[in-house]
Parts: structure tokens; sequence; C-alpha cells
């Protein structure tokens, strides 16, 4: 956490709000201020329940128990930790949820929906959304956006998350040079995010890329094709599954200190291969940003507060909606 004075706790007995297999808690001030002389008197402040963007409370409402039923719809295999930070919101707060479609939840009459989502998927879900709205029960989308009135999202800003990882990429290089990149999140398209960034670097040139309906397990061997290539290339950036990339450039013998500049995954097999290649390369360095799993978590206590009759501050909201609650993201870097 370069440039934070403030001291944190990791520890893989709490909540994986990260998605690396850990959690955090800030010791000192939360939310952490740049600078804060008097954090001795603020210490532990951050093991306290602080729902974001809520009318500030004091204590977490009590109705009666079992007075609420929430629902999780569309669990996921590859996200199922954040069913898990779901449950544990609910058993933390003692309140029944139970599991199903969005109709299915609807007609069961659950008090609160919590969407897993995302914004390749999510425009389908409009006449649910407004079916629920309709019934009086709110929905909150997890990591995507969508422009149908009755629904919250809590998720990451996808444009900021990528120009974060991108921009540190193209800054590493100097801002010149041949890159090649992969755009092939499942959940998610930055070709938009990616024009637009790279329309400030007019020195940079994209020697070759990958985008749209392609098969992701080709970036292990074409990372290496690139290589090969482009024996310019300076840098290959990912969108998902960077792992592959590394896997790939290891697997075919390529010295790490001919390795191009690279960005790493936020996760658990990440970490590792890069503390591997800077063991083996101490000049190898690297970033990751984090799309942290914790979301529904925070959209149980979200949904949990408005239903008790608090409301949303809305100038917390925003997005290309108006409707998006934004959550940080994780940044790692070496130091």
């Amino acid at each position: 956490f370069e440039g934070n004075t403030e001291i944190y706790i990791l520890s893989d007995k709490l909540p994986d709000t990260l998605g690396i297999g850990v959690g955090i808690i800030n010791l000192t001030n939360n939310p952490a201020e740049d600078t804060n002389p008097d954090w001795p008197a603020n210490c532990l402040r951050g093991i306290e329940v602080n729902p974001v963007a809520i009318e500030p409370t004091d204590l977490v409402p009590e109705p009666e128990p079992e007075a609420f039923v929430f629902g999780y719809a569309s669990y996921d295999t590859n996200q199922f930790k954040r069913e898990r930070n779901f449950q544990t919101a609910c058993d933390e707060l003692g309140i029944e949820c139970i599991y199903g479609d969005l109709p299915d939840l609807i007609n069961q009459g659950v008090d609160a929906i919590i969407q897993n989502s995302d914004n390749m998927t999510v425009q389908g879900l409009h006449n649910d959304i407004l079916s629920a709205r309709d019934a009086g029960i709110p929905v909150f989308l997890l990591d995507a956006e969508s422009i149908t009135h009755g629904a919250y999202s809590i998720t990451i800003d996808h444009s900021k998350w990528a120009k974060t990882s991108l921009g540190w990429l193209l800054e590493k290089i100097g801002g010149s040079g041949e890159i090649a990149y992969f755009d092939l999140d499942p959940f998610n398209r930055y070709t938009d995010t990616i024009k637009d960034l790279l329309s400030r670097y007019p020195d940079i040139t994209v020697a070759d890329f990958r985008d749209g309906k392609y098969d992701p397990s080709k970036i292990k061997p074409e990372t290496s094709d690139f290589v090969k290539a482009y024996p310019n290339l300076k840098a290959i950036w990912n969108t998902h599954d960077s792992n592959q990339a590394m896997w790939g450039l290891e697997g075919n013998g390529i010295p790490y200190n001919q390795w191009p500049s690279m960005v790493c995954e936020a996760n658990l097999d990440g970490l590792l291969l890069w503390e591997k290649a800077q063991q083996a390369y101490p000049e190898f360095d690297c970033f990751a940003v984090a799309n942290p799993p914790g979301i529904a978590y925070d959209a149980v206590y979200a949904a949990y507060f408005l239903v008790s009759g608090y409301e949303i501050d809305t100038s917390a909201l925003s997005g290309p909606y108006g409707q998006s609650l934004y959550v940080d993201f994780p940044e790692v870097t070496k130091d």
C-alpha cells in the first residue's frame, strides 16, 4: 500500500474481501486519512460496521429476529467467494437468506435480492428487475451497472480499474514503444477504455491484440508467440488471467530478463508467480489491481439498512446511470 501511513492487518481468518485468500482491516482509521496524527484514539475503528453511502447511524438497526428474508440470485462456481461473503453477512445479521433465480425469489416475496451479474449479461435482467421494483423488492446488482430503474449497483468502476492497470504499464515503459494486449475478460469488455487511454500516448504502437469472442485459454501459448514475433515488444497487458501469460513465458523457457513488462494477477497464484520471477530476476517489476468479492457482503448490509427504513445518500450514487455505489479496488505493488 504505497504511500499510505495507516496500519493494516491482513489475515486468512478475515472475510476474503480482497479476492486473494485474505481479508484486510484498517487498524488506525477507517476510512483512512492521508495523514492522521490522532490514530491511537481511533485504533480498532476499522472493525466496526461502516455501511458505505448509507446515512450515518450509531447502531445497526435491530428488527425482530427473522423479520427479513434476502435472496441471492445467479450462483457462479467461478465466483463462489461472493456467495460465501453474502452468507457471512447474513449470518452476522441473523437474517434468513435463500438462493434461486430472480423470478423465483420475487415470487417467494423476499425483502431484498442480491443479484450476481456482470456487464455482459445484465441487460437480460431488465424485465425481472422491473418486476421486482413493482413488487417493492430492491435489487442490488454485483459488479454490473444497469440503466433499469429499481436496481442499485455495488461494483468497482471498471473503466477506472482498466485505466489504472494499463496506465501503470504504459508509464512503466516510458510511454513509447510496441505493446500487445488481450481483452478477454469473460465478464467485461474494455475496448472503449483501451482506445481512450491509448489515444493519450501517441508514441505507443499496438503490435497485436486479441479481443471479442475468443478462447482465453489461448492466452498462454500466444503470449510466447507475441514475444517471438515482435522482438521489440515492450509490454503485454491482460484484462483477465495474467497468470496464463506468465505461465506461457515460463513454459517456453523465455528468461525472466527477456520478458516484456506485464501486470500480475491479484490472487494467490499471481502473487506466487510474481515472487518467483522477482527472486530469479530482482529487477522484475509488476503491478496488480483486484476486483474484491466482498461486494456481496457490502450489498447485504446496504439492503439491510434500506429495508430497515434508512435511505441511501443520493450524493454517493454515481456511474453512467447514477445508480452505482462504487467500491475501492486494492492496488498491489512491489513495495
